[in-house]
C-alpha cells in the first residue's frame, strides 16, 4: 500500500488540483501494479477560491484542467471550507483527512474504486451534522444520473470515534449512528468502494 503524501495546510484548491494531484498521482501510479482504465472526475468547489476542475485519466496519464467536464464518470460538489476540512483538516470538527487509499488521486489507481465508479449511476450525499457550527457535506453524482439518490449522515462525534478506532463502522451502523436515507443498497455500494485501500 502506498502512503498518502499530505498537501501543505495553506494550499489553495487551484494549487491542489493543478499541481499537487497530478504529481501525487504519478507517484502513486508508479508504485501500483494495477493498470488504470480511462475515467474522469469533475470537482466543483463553491466559495472563496473555489472553481471547477476536471481530472481525466487516459492511457495511464492524468490530466487536470480548470473547467467543467463533458459527461464525467463522477462529479463532486462541495464548499471550499468542506474541501479544506477533508484535504488538510479543518477547525471545529473531527479530523476528516482520509486514511490511505481514499484520497481522490488514489481513486484513479484503485481497481475496486474504479469498478464501482464505472458501474454506479445515481447521486450520493455525505453529511456530518455537528461539524463545528455547520453540517459538512459532499455530493457525488455518477454518470450524470440524478436517480437513485441516497444520503449517508454521520454525526461528528461518531466520526471521531470511528477515526480513533473506539467505534467500528459496522457497530456504528447497527447502533443507528450511521443513517442512510434513500436507496441504501446504492449508498452501501459506493461507501464500501471508496473506503477500499489501494492494492
Amino acid at each position: 500500500m502506498t502512503a498518502i503524501n499530505r498537501p501543505p495546510s495553506d494550499i489553495t484548491p487551484k494549487e491542489f488540483f493543478e499541481n499537487f494531484v497530478p504529481k501525487e498521482f504519478e507517484r502513486v501510479a508508479a508504485a501500483s501494479a494495477a493498470s488504470s482504465p480511462d475515467m474522469s472526475a469533475e470537482v466543483t468547489l463553491s466559495g472563496d477560491g473555489g472553481g471547477t476542475w476536471t481530472l481525466a485519466l487516459s492511457g495511464g496519464k492524468l490530466n487536470v484542467t480548470a473547467g467543467a467536464a463533458d459527461s464525467p464518470d463522477v462529479a463532486v460538489t462541495q464548499s471550499v471550507e468542506d474541501w479544506r476540512a477533508i484535504t488538510v483538516g479543518g477547525d471545529g470538527g473531527p479530523d476528516l483527512t482520509p486514511p490511505d487509499g481514499i484520497s481522490i488521486e488514489h481513486w484513479f489507481v484503485n481497481p475496486a474504486i474504479q469498478q464501482a465508479l464505472r458501474d454506479a449511476k445515481g447521486t450520493l450525499r455525505f453529511e456530518i451534522p455537528g461539524f463545528g457550527d455547520r453540517t459538512f457535506s459532499a455530493t457525488l453524482m455518477f454518470h450524470g444520473a440524478a436517480e437513485p439518490t441516497a444520503t449517508i449522515s454521520v454525526d461528528a462525534d461518531t466520526v471521531a470515534q470511528m477515526r480513533d478506532g473506539s467505534l467500528p463502522a459496522p457497530q456504528a451502523f447497527f447502533a443507528g449512528k450511521i443513517e442512510i436515507s434513500g436507496d441504501s443498497a446504492f449508498a452501501m455500494q459506493i461507501g464500501m468502494a471508496v473506503m477500499q485501500p489501494p492494492s
